[in-house]
């Protein structure tokens, strides 16, 4: 069973860098250049250790530190009363994280492989 709890983390992984890449900036509001993103994952079950897992493997980085985080309520105003009390940092993909999500690598292996069958049948059948 230890393989199919590495798989669930590995899908976990995946999920959050996936959430990542679908975040983006709405509104810059003013003053002060503030960033309004939407999409951002949030309450992703053990995001913490994704986080962790994707900035060990280079996948992540720290774009911003210390960004005031909030919600909106439902009329499309902030909640100053329970909202952006709190601070986190803010992430971005790297090369390598974009490859990742994209499966560069298993396309390429996939490639290598077709490529060798097909010397292969050229050989033998000429």
């Amino acid at each position: 069973m230890m393989w199919w709890t590495s798989f669930r983390r590995e899908r976990n992984i995946r999920r959050f860098l996936i959430a990542l890449s679908r975040q983006r900036v709405v509104l810059v509001a003013q003053p002060g250049n503030f960033w309004i993103i939407e999409r951002a994952p949030t309450g992703m079950p053990e995001q913490d250790e994704a986080i962790a897992t994707c900035r060990m493997r280079g996948w992540i980085d720290v774009l911003e530190d210390a960004v005031p985080k909030g919600e909106w309520d439902a009329q499309g105003m902030p909640d100053l009363q329970r909202s952006f009390k709190r601070t986190e940092p803010l992430y971005r993909l790297t090369d390598s994280g974009w490859s990742v999500i994209n499966r560069v690598q298993t396309w390429l292996i996939a490639t290598f492989v077709v490529s060798v069958l097909a010397v292969l049948a050229t050989l033998l059948y000429q």
